[in-house]
């Protein structure tokens, strides 16, 4: 038998090599993903890997475990732990597949259980199995995978996993050649496959390779895979995120979570790319003063340009925000609904402005976009005075060319969309309650909200009247678009925004910012008011934007949900309701129609478990018998599982109980000999080193009539 140090230095070495195995799939992770903060991931793999080597108690693991990942979660989340009314909703978002929907902290929450699975996974495979091939295989296949589908380089990590994977299996199988090993032969094997790694891996390198063998796989997949979607591209989803062409919409759109900024705003605005003003019945163009630009000098105040000051009697608080670019597009982007004075960006010449679409695009010396990482943009948030806006009735006579730009349709427009226009809004005195009265028509339940099984417009089908009348579901898209034509059809001017929303709160080296992915892309809907300006509207069913507002005639309140507040009790109840459809993404029947099956499916598994577990005295012997039947093992292997069994129907041996008191004991409770004799074979394998194969062969069925005495 081997000695005791001897074992624990062979294990800490195996689960040293084993940890960075596992490292090498945690470098793809922190590289093709935006995943940070590896360092705490890295640190529990350790921690969990210590505690399996150090054989700590089921209980006390869990603790300490747990314990950390609590810490973790506090420490990085605003020193916030989870509710459960959150965990119940993340849960629903993983049993209905929406998992771009989940928090960050409930992601962490679940890469760490992971992690803790793939680790008790290697402590099952270095004591129970002995064998961690599986593990090594799984991980060049993995590299392999990646160096050829992704952007990761593999090619040091390849050279790393094969000389931990050897180092492992070497040592691995010098355990098996020699049970009853000694430090001296260790040693002597430790060295010699040292030597033979380091000199095959040294050749492997420094010799010359031929080319590949085989062609790129990746063409001829991509190719394989553009003749399954057919010729009909029109009806093929599209993935969310940003576009410049916007002249047919609608379809599904897929996510993608891929980063597209950061930013540091401290307020909840939605980030602007452009806008758009001629609807086509399709889409949108911006054909009216399409090349019409004007260069800015980095730095320079955008009012040199176009009035992008608020009048006198609408307050401003000046801000600043940081903004660093993932996936550069060439434009700039710039909080929503506020004032924008500047924008600062290193190694830019100047900025071109298009005031058509409001875009700004930085541009090199010799007037090519530049590609930026980093900018910051100073701003003024402003606070509107809303009896301001109900002083609005009417077009003054400084608006004659803003109401034809903004108020074009085109012929094809159904009449019924100018009568729904009109009974919107004849009730109303004012432009603000008529914008109000469309704004929250959309609020009815007869809208849907969804980016799955979207139609396209017919040949000679208008895109707005498809929503309104007949399909009324749809995203962002939708909603916005029919919110213009409906205001513009009233004659009220109105165009259509376009850029993403704020998104979410993350830590990023150790500082709180915005993160924003290609899913926070959106459109909304902007208004214009004589004496104030654009202002910003959210029709889209479950989202919401920011501004603040006074009422000179009453009290000073903010709207947190529409860009708006309300002067009345019904109008607040209003968009309270619109919120708790923003907070549940559906009805509280839609969410208890998800959550059943979940819970269900939960409890089954946990009885099933928990059954399992009381009763494996039961099956575990006949699981046990039939195994070994099937393999041939060391006696000495099935003596250690025999008393493993014993163990567990509660005969376990005592502290200084000898082999042979224990056996006798056993045959005691059993009334038969089996044990004693089992235990005299295995004592003189022990001692003397005799063949355990004939041992097994003699004693097999008495082995057997043992574990089926232990289950009765």
């Amino acid at each position: 038998m081997m000695p005791k140090r001897i074992e624990n230095i062979i294990q800490l070495f195996i689960y040293v090599f084993s940890f960075f195995l596992l490292t090498e799939w945690m470098r793809p992770v922190s590289e093709l993903t935006d995943t940070g903060n590896m360092k705490v991931f890295i640190l529990f793999i350790i921690l969990s890997l210590a505690v399996h080597f150090f054989s700590l108690h089921w209980l006390a693991r869990s603790v300490v475990l747990i314990g950390y990942i609590a810490a973790v979660v506090y420490m990085l989340y605003d020193d916030t732990l989870f509710s459960i009314r959150e965990l119940e909703v993340n849960m629903a978002y993983v049993w209905s597949g929406d998992w771009v929907l989940m928090t960050d902290s409930f992601r962490t929450l679940l890469f760490f259980a992971l992690l803790w699975l793939v680790t008790y996974l290697i402590h099952y495979w270095i004591y129970m199995k002995s064998n961690l091939f599986f593990f090594f295989s799984m991980t060049v296949i993995l590299l392999a995978i990646l160096d050829t589908f992704t952007l990761y380089n593999a090619s040091a990590a390849i050279v790393r996993v094969v000389i931990a994977g050897v180092m492992i299996l070497g040592v691995m199988k010098l355990v098996h050649l020699f049970p009853a090993l000694s430090l001296r032969l260790l040693g002597k094997w430790s060295m010699s496959l040292i030597v033979m790694v380091a000199f095959f891996v040294s050749m492997g390198l420094l010799l010359p390779k031929p080319g590949p063998q085989w062609p790129d796989p990746i063409p001829f997949i991509q190719s394989f895979s553009e003749q399954a979607k057919g010729e009909d591209s029109a009806a093929s989803v599209s993935k969310v995120g940003y576009s410049e062409d916007d002249s047919k919409l609608g379809g599904s759109i897929e996510p993608d979570s891929s980063v597209v900024f950061y930013h540091t705003a401290t307020t909840n605005d939605y980030w602007k790319v452009e806008n758009k003003n001629v609807y086509t019945g399709k889409g949108w163009v911006s054909s009216v003063g399409e090349g019409t630009a004007f260069p800015l000098a980095n730095g320079d105040e955008l009012t040199e340009l176009e009035n992008y000051e608020g009048p006198e009697h609408v307050a401003t608080k000046a801000l600043t925000a940081s903004i660093s670019i993932m996936e550069d597009q060439g434009h700039i982007l710039y909080p929503a609904g506020s004032y924008l004075k500047n924008v600062k960006a290193d190694g830019v010449s100047f900025f071109l402005y298009e005031p058509n679409l409001k875009k700004l695009t930085p541009q090199t010396a010799d007037g090519t976009v530049q590609d930026i990482s980093e900018y910051m943009v100073n701003y003024e948030q402003p606070r509107y005075d809303l009896a301001q806006f109900r002083k609005v009735t009417e077009a003054d006579e400084t608006m004659d060319v803003l109401m034809d730009l903004y108020t074009q349709l085109p012929d094809s427009i159904p009449s019924r969309v100018y009568d729904l226009a009109r009974e919107l809004t004849e009730n109303q005195s004012n432009w603000y309650d008529k914008v109000k009265a469309v704004e929250d028509y959309f609020d009815q339940p007869e809208f849907v909200y969804s980016k799955e099984d979207i139609p396209y417009p017919a040949k000679d089908q208008d895109y707005v009247d498809q929503f309104l009348f007949e399909t009324r579901i749809g995203y962002c898209d939708n909603y916005s678009t029919s919110m213009v034509v409906l205001l513009r059809a009233a004659g009220i001017p109105a165009r259509w925004a376009k850029g993403y929303t704020e998104g979410e709160r993350t830590v990023k080296e150790g500082e709180v910012i915005y993160q924003v992915t290609n899913n926070n892309a959106h459109s909304w809907v902007e208004v214009y008011f004589s004496g104030i300006g654009w202002i910003p509207f959210e029709p889209t069913k479950g989202f919401s934007s920011e501004s603040e507002f006074i009422n000179s005639d009453r009290t000073t309140h903010r709207d947190t949900e529409h860009s708006t507040v309300r002067e009345d009790q019904a109008e607040t109840l209003q968009r309270e309701e619109k919120n708790a459809v923003s907070e549940q993404r559906g009805t509280n029947e839609e969410f208890i129609a998800i959550m059943k099956p979940f819970w269900i499916s939960l409890g089954t598994v946990v009885i099933v478990v928990l059954s399992l577990f009381l009763t494996r005295r039961k099956w575990v012997p006949r699981l046990l018998i039939t195994r070994y039947k099937r393999k041939s093992i060391c006696f000495s292997e099935a003596y250690e599982v025999l008393v493993k069994q014993l163990h567990r129907a509660g005969l376990k041996r005592l502290d200084g109980q000898t082999f042979r008191e224990y056996a006798a004991y056993i045959d005691s409770v059993y009334d038969t000999n089996l044990m004693t004799k089992l235990t005299r074979r295995y004592e003189i394998i022990l001692y003397r080193g005799d063949e355990e194969g004939e041992a097994w062969r003699e004693l097999q069925e008495s082995w057997e009539t043992l574990m089926r005495k232990t289950s009765s």
